[in-house]
């Protein structure tokens, strides 16, 4: 138990909706500098426990004076969470008047600043090198805190036209020694140097364009996954006045405070954090639903099940489908329940389906929002609420009589989609004379390789495959379990040469051959298969048939 667990603390209070999934919430970090007296900082707990609620779309944080750390961790509201300013290269030991990130763990802090202009000058002794606090940062990361990582120009510099220059010299031994899993845990605060405590302040689209660059370094430089997730705090006298007009601003994602952080002036810049945007889907009222049975086991595979209603149903019939479902009964713990409704009903099921079932779209578009009458793209989807998104269905390759699609636009939908945060069940599988010429692999080889030639590593985690026997889907025909196990099991140990054996041991394979509640047992017993994508069945309340036919974890 750290110092803080053995503390009282008021649990304080939140207002509005969160950050949507896949997006970033605000950081809105206080630094107090060396600046308060045990009476002055009792007095500013007092007046921030009494200052209402803060945005649930934020993370606040104080970073206090060592010496004044524990006056917060014994009474400071629990909501805002406490760091340190600084800790050292090392850990517990010989070094007089340090002190390192473990005992700030320890005692139950989050946070640490590291970087800040203020200690790469040194007051008058040899100031930090960007070296150096790559490893502080590596370290404390290491010891589980939170790291904000200070970079930003002086006034010379940014005549001189160096900003990007400095702030990448700033960000580059960091880069150079992080994980792309450690920057979860980093947040970039750019600080104009400039602009701290001198009454001058960028506007809010200087402060965007040079947050836009930075941004744009992480993504060449770490990866566009880290740059899309990595929060950027802007560092330059933000107040209350200003802090709605920079945090408006599409990549300042919250602020570094100063002076403003010492008085009850610091809620008026929290209380300028921009309000969580709500999906449709946020602002309807759905039943929970309720579960049954053990959760899958950690390290293990989940099984997935996913409706594809096709273009079927009218208004009455989604509704009564909606009722039947919502009466259904408990879903196995085990288990992730989808359905994938036509365009035109998914606001219908965003509206009252019960919350454990998700809504899938039956396909997105390869660009985004525009010119593209008759399109909807997967940001659209988005928006909604809509969390998934079946790509590369066999009647979408077959056309209706158009053109079809093949796997190199399947796979570029798929990174689309991912990019703009659904998670994909991409579909594969063969004809029946395919796999009468014992082509099955082949023609499934085919469907991955495009996909597996542009997706990460970690794209792969919010992909399923689907394999679909196009032989089987509403013809009466079906594959016994063991010839479903077969072909899934060599879809694996394809996915394991191909793209990688991890990737390959946490994919979930999904069968779509015609499985119902008569055989879905018997398919789902089978090692390599972890649910199923459900056309007709899923149309009618035989659905959860399907749904129970999971095995228990």
């Amino acid at each position: 138990m750290t110092f803080a667990d053995s503390c009282s603390r008021p649990e304080g209070s939140s207002k509005g909706a969160a950050a949507p999934e896949g997006t970033r919430s605000y950081l809105i970090g206080g630094n107090w500098k060396s600046n308060g007296t045990v009476a002055s900082v009792e007095k500013l707990i007092a007046d921030f426990n009494a200052a209402g609620p803060i945005p649930a779309n934020a993370e606040v944080v104080v970073g206090a004076p060592f010496i004044h750390i524990p006056l917060c961790l014994m009474s400071l509201r629990k909501d805002i969470q406490i760091a340190a300013q600084n800790c050292n290269l090392t850990g517990t030991g010989a070094y007089t008047g340090e002190v390192c990130a473990s005992q700030l763990k320890d005692m139950g802090v989050t946070w640490v600043i590291l970087g800040h202009s203020e200690r790469r000058e040194g007051f008058g002794m040899a100031g930090e090198d960007s070296e150096l606090v790559a490893k502080k940062t590596k370290l404390a990361l290491a010891e589980g805190l939170k790291v904000m990582l200070c970079i930003g120009e002086k006034k010379e510099e940014r005549e001189a036209g160096t900003t990007m220059d400095v702030c990448a010299s700033h960000l580059k031994p960091a880069a150079a020694i992080l994980s792309e899993e450690d920057w979860a845990n980093v947040s970039i605060a750019y600080e104009p140097v400039w602009a701290i405590g001198t009454g001058l302040t960028a506007t809010p689209q200087m402060a965007q364009d040079t947050h836009a660059s930075i941004r744009q370094w992480m993504s060449e430089n770490v990866s566009p996954e880290v740059a899309a997730a990595v929060r950027i705090q802007y560092g330059g006298s933000m107040k209350g006045a200003n802090a709605a007009g920079l945090m408006g601003q599409t990549d300042i994602d919250g602020g570094l405070i100063g002076g403003a952080s010492l008085t009850k002036g610091y809620f008026d810049v929290i209380n300028g954090v921009p309000p969580a945007e709500k999906s449709f889907s946020d602002s309807c009222s759905r039943p929970e639903g309720s579960s049954k049975g053990a959760a899958a086991p950690e390290g293990t595979r989940s099984y997935l099940i996913g409706g594809n209603w096709k273009s079927n149903g009218t208004v009455a019939s989604v509704e009564k489908l909606i009722a039947d479902f919502n009466a259904a009964g408990p879903i196995p713990a085990n288990a992730e329940v989808v359905v994938g409704a036509p365009f035109i009903h998914i606001p219908l099921c965003l509206m009252s389906l019960r919350k454990d079932i998700q809504i899938a779209a039956q396909n997105c578009n390869l660009t985004g929002t525009g010119a593209y009458t008759g399109e909807v793209c997967a940001s659209q989807l988005k928006d909604m609420g809509v969390t998934w998104v079946i790509l590369g269905h066999s009647e979408r390759r077959e056309g209706f009589g158009m053109a079809g699609e093949d796997s190199e636009l399947v796979a570029k939908k798929t990174k689309l989609a991912l990019a703009e945060g659904l998670k994909v069940m991409l579909c594969i599988g063969e004809k029946k004379e395919e796999r009468e010429a014992g082509t099955t692999m082949d023609v499934c080889a085919s469907h991955l390789k495009p996909a597996a030639a542009i997706l990460s590593e970690e794209d792969w985690a919010n992909v399923s495959i689907a394999y679909e026997p196009v032989w089987a889907i509403g013809t009466g025909l079906t594959a016994t379990p063991q010839m479903a196990q077969d072909t899934h099991a060599s879809i694996r140990e394809w996915m394991s040469d191909n793209v990688s054996p991890a990737v390959a041991a946490a994919v979930r394979i999904q069968y779509g051959g015609s499985m119902k509640g008569a055989n879905a047992a018997g398919l789902m017993g089978q090692t390599d298969i972890d649910g199923g994508l459900i056309g007709g069945a899923s149309l009618t309340k035989g659905y959860f048939d399907v749904i129970n036919g999971v095995p228990s974890a």
